[in-house]
């Protein structure tokens, strides 16, 4: 279970005890896709001063932000996520995992939790003075946007990804 996922017991949710006969009765009529970026707890570690400090470091910070949200966005984010694909499709559902990799320019806090949300959602007015966007233009965080909004409209439309790699897994690189 991921960190601060699902309660079960609380509706439209079963008991945790009829779970797994409440999500095979369900697997097939939804589609799921769900996933992370690359370095989901940067945020939370960068608050942190002495890691919010090393992270700033110009070198020092490529190094230590990696040693530090590698493991623990795997253990809190990417795993379960993982999980949850491998359950879904046991259970006769479609699911796909994706990967947000895109860090914002002179953005400490690298590919992050929240990094997704001004390319998904939102105008440069309500992003102008977001830290999570470091020094990136406007045009270039509109230009990933429309790439990242194209996927998840196909999959609403659809619910199929044709960008998929190995696994069913989309990495969301936007180069």
């Amino acid at each position: 279970m991921q960190p601060f996922g699902v309660q079960y017991g609380f509706s439209p949710l079963p008991e945790e005890a009829d779970r797994d006969s409440a999500w095979q009765a369900a697997a097939q009529r939804v589609d799921v896709m769900i996933g992370c970026t690359r370095e989901e707890t940067g945020v939370i570690a960068a608050l942190i001063p002495p890691l919010g400090a090393a992270f700033r470091a110009p070198v020092l910070g490529r190094i230590a932000r990696p040693l530090i949200t590698a493991p623990t966005t795997r253990s809190m984010y990417d795993s379960p996520a993982r999980q949850f694909v491998a359950r879904h499709r046991a259970a006769g559902g479609r699911a796909y995992r994706y990967r947000l990799t895109w860090r914002p320019d002179d953005n400490a806090c690298g590919a992050a939790h929240l990094t997704d949300l001004p390319l998904l959602l939102g105008t440069r007015q309500a992003w102008k003075d977001a830290a999570i966007l470091g020094e990136t233009e406007w045009a270039e965080v509109d230009r990933r946007g429309r790439a990242i909004r194209r996927i998840w409209a196909e999959f609403a439309r659809t619910g199929a990804l044709s960008h998929t790699e190995a696994n069913d897994t989309i990495t969301f690189r936007l180069d």
